[in-house]
């Protein structure tokens, strides 16, 4: 029977998915560790950015602020004095300007205790006594009088130049007697916001701008922006989200609270542009890993060829002895203990087919009754014994190598792939045990053979007899080396599988063996194999055919074109093989 590479399939994948599962973890793990690093660091940069023009923006509205806090507070009296006085107080304070020479306010106005305008200044307009009006349900007068504060009005947008205003007001308090007398409201100009947005650089491709609470793009490098009235969700957190041209984009969202008013500052990268060096960091990983992967497979076949491949030769070759071949040579691979079994294995069939032949001439030449050929058949007794005692001794060997050669792996699954074979290798010796022990050298009582046989896959697997009953009917039945040998294998293979998968976690059971010979007619014996357990049986939809256990495999190979046989199974009780085959006979290899 030609030995299957299936061991080798699934030898090779498992190394290679051992390989390959680890590299995609840890080049997972460092992929992402390395993306939010980058993403760390870009928000930290871009936030101390935004910070600083929330700074700056802050910094100036307050001095704002403080300018006309400080010119009422000179002058506190402003509310007593006649108009004329008050509209040159008015325009003297609308001549205010900043570090650049840049005006102030645009608009100033000064209001009484009941929200009338008692005079107003403007740089765009002349304002006429006919022109004031009453401002007292507006927010920008209620506020400072009744909760002594400042009040920051909504930023509002030019509609020509695109050019930011707020209002802003504050309480005129009577220092003498503690009393708010009105509210003096200034209508400020925005554009310096303009500037510190033109100042900062974020990144290559970043831009900084303003957003009032409605969502509305107050202040951007491209005017062309703020005229058209753009929006954006100010709900949307720092990290990656959508920016305001709709890609995706690594945003950070800072505030500035001006009393009730709240404004938006905000800092904006494209994603491809904030984590290219990111991108660059996933190819490198990706091209290790790739190189990793490569080498790994390599290695992995490498392996299993230097592993493998002699023990499949040695299998092959004692399985071609035991069924007579003696002209099969084991192909020497390696110098080393497995080459030295190889070697050993050709010297011994050269020497014993030299033996057989030298035999055949003696017979030949002795024509003469009855002394003579009862000392030749004593003599080949002795040498079939001899034979089936050195292939016995040359199986434990192998069996000895690859209980040594699982001693070095220390993943399980390979260590029980080495146990499998080792078992089968053991159920062949054990037949030609029988043999050369036996009396009669060509058959052997195959009750006693499945009794050790058992006891054997018992002691191994560590169970217990107590726990797991065996049965076994077989009585006086002998058969042949030619049909031992794999209805041995079979019995190894079913038992090992009831042993491993029939009761788990440590269920008490039963395991039934039963040998019947049917029937025979004149040139045949027909025989009837049963192997069962009381387990938990093998599930109704798996079609052993198409599993890929070398186990199974080999059974249903051994079956049907070793013995020429069927077999049917039976799930309706736990698991139940029958097994029908006739007994092999012996073909004649000389």
């Amino acid at each position: 029977m030609k030995i299957k590479g299936s061991i080798r399939r699934r030898l090779v994948i498992s190394l290679v998915l051992l390989a390959i599962i680890p590299l995609l973890l840890l080049g997972t793990l460092l992929s992402w560790q390395s993306f939010v690093i980058q993403q760390r660091q870009i928000i930290e940069l871009q936030r101390e950015k935004a910070l600083r023009v929330l700074n700056q923006i802050g910094s100036i509205i307050h001095k704002q602020e403080e300018l006309l806090s400080n010119a009422l507070t000179i002058d506190y009296y402003i509310l007593d004095i006649g108009s004329e006085k008050q509209g040159r107080f008015l325009s003297q304070m609308l001549s205010f300007s900043d570090e650049s020479r840049v005006s102030i306010f645009n608009e100033i106005a000064l209001l009484d205790s009941r929200g009338q305008e008692l005079a107003r200044e403007s740089r765009t307009s002349i304002i006429t006594p006919k022109d004031l009006r009453n401002r007292s349900n507006a927010e920008e007068f209620t506020v400072p009088l009744s909760k002594r504060q400042t009040y920051y009005g909504p930023v509002y947008i030019d509609d020509k130049t695109g050019a930011p205003f707020m209002l802003m007001s504050i309480p005129v308090i009577d220092t003498r007697n503690d009393i708010v007398k009105g509210v003096l409201t200034a209508e400020m100009r925005m554009k310096f916001m303009w500037d510190i947005v033109d100042r900062i650089n974020v990144g290559e491709s970043g831009v900084v701008y303003v957003v009032d609470r409605t969502g509305r793009v107050i202040v951007h490098p491209n005017p062309s922006v703020v005229l058209k009235g753009e929006h954006f969700d100010i709900e949307n957190k720092s990290g990656i989200s959508t920016g305001l041209d709709g890609s995706k984009a690594v945003l950070t969202n800072d505030i500035l609270s001006l009393g009730t008013q709240r404004l938006h500052v905000m800092t904006e990268i494209p994603l491809v542009t904030a984590l290219k060096s990111t991108y660059t960091s996933l190819l490198t990983i990706a091209v290790f890993l790739v190189l990793t992967l490569t080498g790994s497979v390599v290695l992995g076949f490498i392996t299993v060829r230097q592993i493998i491949r002699p023990v499949e030769s040695l299998a092959e070759t004692a399985l071609a002895i035991s069924s007579g071949d003696i002209d099969r040579k084991a192909v020497v691979i390696r110098n080393d203990e497995l080459g030295a079994l190889s070697e050993s294995f050709n010297i011994m069939t050269s020497r014993l087919a030299e033996t057989i032949t030298s035999l055949k001439n003696q017979i030949t030449e002795r024509e003469k009754a009855e002394r003579a050929l009862s000392e030749s058949l004593r003599e080949k007794e002795v040498l079939l014994k001899e034979i089936h005692h050195r292939v016995k001794n040359n199986m434990q060997v192998i069996s000895s190598l690859l209980n040594l050669q699982a001693r070095q792996i220390s993943d399980k699954q390979y260590i029980e792939l080495f146990n499998e074979s080792r078992n089968r290798i053991a159920s062949m010796a054990l037949v030609h045990e029988k043999l050369y022990n036996s009396k009669d050298l060509t058959n052997i009582d195959f009750k006693d053979y499945i009794n050790c046989l058992a006891n054997e896959l018992f002691s191994f697997y560590g169970i217990s007899p107590k726990k797991i009953l065996l049965k076994i009917s077989s009585e006086n039945i002998r058969l042949p080396i030619d049909t031992a040998i794999p209805c041995g294998l079979i019995i190894n293979e079913l038992v090992s599988n009831s042993l491993k998968y029939a009761f788990p976690e440590g269920k008490n059971g039963e395991i039934n063996i039963i040998l019947d010979k049917t029937s025979a007619d004149d040139n045949d014996n027909f025989y009837n194999l049963t192997v069962s357990d009381n387990g938990i049986g093998i599930p109704g939809d798996l079609d052993i055919r198409r599993l890929k256990s070398l186990g199974l495999q080999l059974v249903i190979t051994l079956v049907e074109h070793q013995l020429k046989g069927g077999m049917q199974l039976d799930r309706s009780k736990g698991t139940l093989f029958d097994i029908h085959f006739k007994e092999l006979k012996y073909k004649s290899r000389i």
